[in-house]
């Protein structure tokens, strides 16, 4: 009896200690956080909630009191942004490097030139206001000459899980995306890396929270995804490393 006493107490004790992450994240860390969440929920036995949306709409959700832990951006201003203005804890770390790319369908061959194939109406990018990848985006086509010629062609998507789904689904014949949304899942034959140069660096920001009542286990995650095998795992899924 008193052996079952001293593991039901351990159990209760090691539940009562799991705790709740909730964290926001931009709409193409989406696959790659994931994989982060399950490896530390497994290692540490607490829980991550992710959140996904455009950087933009999680800034705005935060001005306006979203109960988030960590935000992790698609870019480095808005997290530099909530630190200026008195929400973040520390400092705005860069966790990843995003890498853009132009993904056409079931068309080998690919070279900048196919964006002038007579067979594409429309071609999807995320919305160029608030999102980063649409951003890099508009400044690749405006730094080689192809803005105007194809600016009655480009829908919008609100972030670029949606400017993703706009091709995928046919509702544009092509579109500029997040490399992390199309490697291992697209034919590498259907999309080519935008040259780097060509747009500002995707560098993208992580930040804790000041309203978080889980300060330890926040810069517990934090640490945690400098950890070799984290580090390795955001490269496999499309990004570089910021190297310090």
């Amino acid at each position: 009896m008193l052996k079952l006493f001293i593991i039901s107490s351990l159990l209760l004790s090691f539940g009562s200690r799991a705790e709740v992450l909730n964290i926001a994240v931009s709409s193409n860390f989406q696959k790659t956080s994931k994989l982060i969440a399950k490896s530390f929920q497994k290692e540490t036995g607490h829980k991550v909630k992710l959140s996904f949306a455009s950087t933009g709409k999680h800034f705005a959700q935060i001005l306006n009191g979203a109960p988030f832990d960590i935000f992790f951006g698609a870019d480095t201003k808005h997290p530099q942004k909530l630190r200026d203005m008195g929400f973040v804890s520390g400092e705005v770390s860069t966790y990843a490097i995003g890498k853009l790319v132009f993904w056409y369908p079931n068309k080998s061959n690919l070279n900048t030139n196919s964006l002038f194939d007579p067979k594409i109406k429309y071609i999807s990018m995320a919305n160029e206001v608030h999102a980063p990848y649409g951003i890099a985006a508009k400044e690749f086509l405006i730094k080689t000459g192809n803005y105007k010629k194809l600016k009655s062609k480009l829908v919008r998507g609100e972030n670029i899980s949606q400017t993703f789904l706009f091709t995928r689904l046919g509702n544009a014949n092509a579109g500029f995306v997040a490399l992390s949304q199309v490697i291992d899942v697209i034919s590498q034959s259907d999309y080519i890396l935008i040259p780097e140069s060509s747009y500002t660096p995707i560098a993208q920001g992580v930040v804790a929270l000041k309203r978080t009542k889980n300060k330890q286990l926040v810069n517990k995650f934090l640490n945690y995804l400098n950890e070799k095998p984290i580090i390795e795992l955001i490269k496999r899924s499309g990004y570089t490393i910021k190297e310090l």
